[in-house]
Parts: C-alpha cells; sequence; structure tokens
C-alpha cells in the first residue's frame, strides 16, 4: 500500500471570511487582564495604607531599650495587689459622653485615695485616636477612691484602656481590653 499525497494548495481551500477584529482579540484580552489587574492591585494598596485604625506603636525602639525597667515596674504595681473597676454611670449625652465611676481598692478591698489617677483609652476601632482622662477625685471630704469622670463611651464596642495611679512612691500601671456598652461594667 501506498500511501496518499494530497497537495493542498491556497486555490484549493475553501474561502472563509475572517472574522471581522479576530486578529486582535487576543492582545485585547491579554491587555484587559492586564489592566483590570493593575487596577486590582491600585485598589488593594489603597486599602492596606488607608485603614487608620491598625497603627504602628510610637517611640516603639524606646520603648523596647526600656523593656527590662518596665517588666520590673509592671511587677512591684501587681505586688500592690490594687484593683480598678469602671462602671458607666450613665447614658451617652449627644455627642458621646458618658459619665462613669471610678473605683480604686487594695487587695482587701480598702479603698486607695492616689494622688493622681490618669486613664487613656481608645475604641479599638479607632487606635490612632487614643483620649486621656485626668480623674478628679468624687469628694476629697470622703476620700474612698471613687473617682467621677465624662468619657468619650458612646460608641459600644471593644476599647483599650490602661491606667495609672500614683500615691506617694507607689505606682499601679494596668491595661486590659473590654466590651462597652451603655451600662456595662469594666473589671481588668
Amino acid at each position: 500500500m501506498t500511501p496518499h499525497h494530497v497537495n493542498v494548495t491556497a486555490a484549493s481551500l475553501p474561502s472563509q471570511p475572517m472574522p471581522h477584529g479576530g486578529r486582535f482579540r487576543w492582545p485585547v484580552i491579554v491587555v484587559g487582564l492586564l489592566v483590570v489587574h493593575v487596577c486590582l492591585m491600585g485598589w488593594a494598596v489603597a486599602l492596606a495604607t488607608g485603614d487608620r485604625s491598625a497603627i504602628v506603636i510610637p517611640d516603639y525602639y524606646q520603648k523596647s531599650l526600656r523593656w527590662d525597667s518596665d517588666k520590673a515596674e509592671r511587677a512591684a504595681s501587681q505586688a500592690l495587689g490594687w484593683r480598678i473597676v469602671l462602671t458607666p454611670a450613665g447614658q451617652a449625652d449627644t455627642v458621646g459622653q458618658v459619665p462613669v465611676l471610678v473605683r480604686l481598692s487594695d487587695a482587701t478591698g480598702t479603698p486607695v485615695v492616689a494622688d493622681s489617677v490618669e486613664l487613656t483609652y481608645c475604641h479599638q476601632a479607632h487606635a490612632d485616636r487614643p483620649k486621656i482622662a485626668r480623674l478628679v477625685e468624687e469628694s476629697a471630704r470622703r476620700a474612698d477612691g471613687r473617682y467621677v469622670q465624662d468619657l468619650q463611651l458612646g460608641q459600644p464596642g471593644f476599647y483599650s484602656f490602661s491606667a495609672v495611679a500614683k500615691r506617694g512612691k507607689d505606682k499601679y500601671i494596668i491595661q486590659w481590653t473590654q466590651h462597652i456598652s451603655a451600662h456595662a461594667e469594666v473589671m481588668p
């Protein structure tokens, strides 16, 4: 058996018209996909850099250098046995200010009258906007370790708190995160 050879020439092929724009279809698809990819990457960069709630801790390097002394300070603070309880004492007003009652006590429950109490707090969705409150004792005559202050807690959710209470050479430092609603009690 001999193989059959067919001689094909351009004249023997059926003439079919080339679809309109057929020669440019694949390059346009490739360029289109590249443009879509660039747009999506630009959107991803804007999304990643536009969220201000994810912040870099300020002065982080200096804090790392002081780590040993800060650890000793926290251990001395825990040895005091003090405790702080923050209780919202009402509803938020029109600008989000909520009156809170802060009680400071020692390990036996006896009120601690501090020389100063400073509270730093922020809603976790707005970590780039911490607020600082210097608490004033409710009644200097009673000296019962109760402090009243209006705090910006109008938005319910998780808040980060940091408190520093000083009495003479004693320094109490504590940090905690707690969910706050209009009537929630916050305890570290």
